[in-house]
């Protein structure tokens, strides 16, 4: 088990505050965040190439916060791959068992052929395509056997077809060798594919982290709800234990969470909680929908007051002049 103990880390102007963090064993754990959040700070912190100022590093309980970056013995897939040129694929992905003074073993092979690499072997780096490269790295990595792999978005510079095949071999690998991984990602697809959990890091801070099903299906507050994509966010007022007034719409909304009566909340209308209705019905509301058609789905937007909503729809599905909204899909953010 890897645990990060209120870690604080302070790069000039910038700084990653109360970092808090498990990593159960044999878990994959995405770190989201936009740019200049300090995802790539916070793995930097972790293999000890920057001090952190206070807190604890724990792997297995083990006290890791001051020891040496290269007796930590982590595995580390960087967003340049930092294969060396001059060495064959072979040597590369050896090199941390030399540096070690260990021998390659059973173990290496294997990797070598899960990977599809071990007719490369004898190749330089400059001679692989870009999907080649990864494998490599990612074989490097791995070959140490380390207690924790760390990768630092080594698919971005990838087209989605190459990314899904990377996507499904570091799964094969993590369900076969019990892999413990702490990765770092821009794409929410990637985080949605591979995680079982995942924290989301905004300003140095971890905003969320949960399961990753949960940190997508139930966002606890509007900086997550925004990065994540979400639109539909509205300020309103409690008017009893299961409405609440919503400023734009000009209107009361029915909720299923009991509500303090005067209390101001901020509420997210999930695209699941916009039902259409064929004809006009008790807390239904009219509407004119604007339909955007895009490749593979409407983009249908529409007004409630001064209101704006936005969700998806199927080519085929029928869209009406009025809307309802779905109690359980409103949730209330921070």
């Amino acid at each position: 088990m890897v645990k990060l103990e209120n870690l604080n880390l302070k790069l000039g102007k910038f700084s990653l505050q109360n970092i808090n963090l498990t990593i159960k064993e044999g878990e994959l754990h995405a770190i989201l965040g936009p740019s200049g959040a300090g995802k790539s700070s916070l793995i930097n912190a972790v293999l000890g190439i920057s001090d952190i100022n206070s807190g604890k590093i724990l792997i297995e309980g083990k006290d890791y916060t001051k020891m040496a970056a290269q007796k930590r013995g982590f595995g580390y897939v960087p967003q340049n791959l930092a294969l060396f040129p001059h060495l064959s694929v072979k040597e590369n992905i050896l090199f941390g068992l030399k540096v070690k003074g260990k021998k390659p073993d059973a173990f290496f092979e294997k990797l070598a052929e899960k990977a599809g690499i071990k007719e490369l072997l004898d190749r330089k780096p400059q001679s692989l395509s870009g999907g080649q490269k990864q494998r490599v790295a990612l074989i490097r990595a791995l070959v140490v056997k380390p207690k924790l792999l760390l990768l630092d978005e080594p698919f971005s510079a990838l087209d989605i077809t190459l990314k899904r095949q990377m996507w499904e071999l570091l799964l094969d690998l993590q369900k076969e060798f019990n892999i413990t991984a702490l990765f770092i990602t821009h794409d929410l697809d990637e985080a949605r594919f591979l995680s079982n959990r995942a924290s989301v890091l905004i300003e140095g801070k971890i905003e969320q982290s949960s399961k990753t099903k949960e940190l997508f299906e139930k966002p606890k507050n509007v900086k997550v709800a925004r990065y994540l994509g979400y639109k539909n966010i509205f300020k309103g007022k409690a008017v009893s234990k299961n409405s609440i007034y919503i400023d734009e719409m000009q209107a009361n909304l029915e909720t299923k969470e009991s509500l303090d009566m005067g209390k101001s909340y901020t509420v997210l209308i999930k695209q699941s909680a916009i039902k259409f209705e064929k004809e006009e019905k008790e807390g239904s509301f009219k509407v004119e929908p604007k339909i955007f058609e895009l490749n593979s789905y409407n983009l249908i937007i529409f007004k409630i007051g001064s209101a704006t909503f936005e969700t998806a729809a199927d080519k085929q599905r029928e869209l009406t002049k009025f809307v309802s909204f779905k109690k359980d899909e409103i949730l209330f953010l921070n």
